[in-house]
């Protein structure tokens, strides 16, 4: 889009991803206490329309295991999303958590059985970043740089936009596949390295030729 747009020399271009820092992450994690109780489906998102929460509370709802899903996220689409909670009858199995500060978020990820966000639009994708870094399976939407982020059928079950019964399915898929969410969760923990600040610290520095300070 860039060459298109601006008529930019394609050997110019140079696309350096979004960070994470891993070694607070990790520390994060360590300090997180454990939680027990029914297997935890985590979504981390600001509460937009583009995010497709509402689809992954319809699949949800459709969902025949023993399961609660947490939301955490603040956005406009708080007040509809309670109201879907609602009408689904999904009360009892479904947590607004808002914002977390940092030790609370990383709990809910070190407590996580499966991470889910059906996006249907997303320039990056942080919360992948976390998920990987937590090793749990990722289920998102197949859209957008969701599959740049992820690795599909590796890291990640991906998902049409807007496709509830497909969604209902990767979730059954991975509850009842506790070997392929541990395989899924080392590979993104794998995975994630790249992303790692020190590593996209170099790739953004040879992009723009800094010689390294360290």
């Amino acid at each position: 889009r860039i060459t298109r747009f601006y008529g930019t020399d394609p050997g110019k271009v140079v696309v350096v991803p979004e960070l994470i820092d891993l070694s607070s992450w990790r520390q994060g994690l360590a300090n997180a206490a454990l939680s027990d109780g029914p297997p935890r489906i985590l979504c981390v998102a600001h509460l937009y329309p583009r995010k497709g929460i509402d689809t992954l509370l319809r699949a949800f709802a459709h969902l025949q295991r023993p399961a609660v899903l947490r939301i955490v996220g603040v956005g406009p689409e708080h007040d509809h999303l309670n109201h879907l909670v609602r009408g689904l009858g999904i009360t009892d199995r479904v947590q607004f958590l808002g914002y977390l500060p940092f030790d609370a978020l990383t709990a809910e990820y070190r407590n996580a059985t499966i991470f889910a966000l059906p996006t249907t639009q997303e320039g990056f994708g942080i919360v992948f970043l976390e998920a990987m870094a937590s090793s749990l399976p990722v289920i998102a939407g197949r859209a957008a740089a969701v599959p740049e982020v992820v690795s599909e059928g590796v890291t990640a079950l991906l998902a049409g936009p807007n496709d509830e019964a497909e969604l209902t399915n990767k979730h059954e898929r991975l509850l009842d596949d506790p070997s392929r969410r541990a395989a899924m969760g080392a590979a993104g923990l794998q995975r994630v390295q790249r992303y790692d600040a020190p590593v996209v610290a170099r790739q953004f520095l040879d992009a723009v030729g800094i010689s390294s300070p360290y």
